[in-house]
């Protein structure tokens, strides 16, 4: 793959194709794009973007977490995308005027 751009364009396409499995991988390879060594596993109610420093998260264009993120809901795993939108939510730094009071 050659940028986050096409990265998440093939995140969204295997996510809307139903296969789960090769989106993960394709964000697991771009989290790991300058890492020889990326033996990532998931385990049983822990995911693969809690195990990772943030620098790894943010080599990941938004894009692509929300393409998995909609796969997730989509093939009905609830659990997974929950988890992802806590963790998104939680590492990207809001910048809404939302709840600002105006001077007058």
């Amino acid at each position: 793959i050659r940028d986050g751009f096409h990265g998440s364009i093939v995140v969204d396409c295997c996510a809307r194709c139903g296969d789960i499995i090769e989106a993960e991988n394709t964000v697991i390879d771009m989290m790991h794009a300058n890492k020889h060594n990326k033996q990532t596993q998931q385990r049983d109610g822990h995911f693969f973007w809690t195990d990772e420093p943030l620098s790894y998260y943010k080599k990941v264009p938004i894009q692509a977490w929300t393409a998995l993120l909609k796969g997730y809901a989509h093939k009905g795993e609830m659990g997974k995308a929950d988890s992802l939108f806590g963790y998104l939510c939680s590492t990207t730094p809001a910048k809404s005027s939302l709840g600002k009071k105006r001077k007058q």
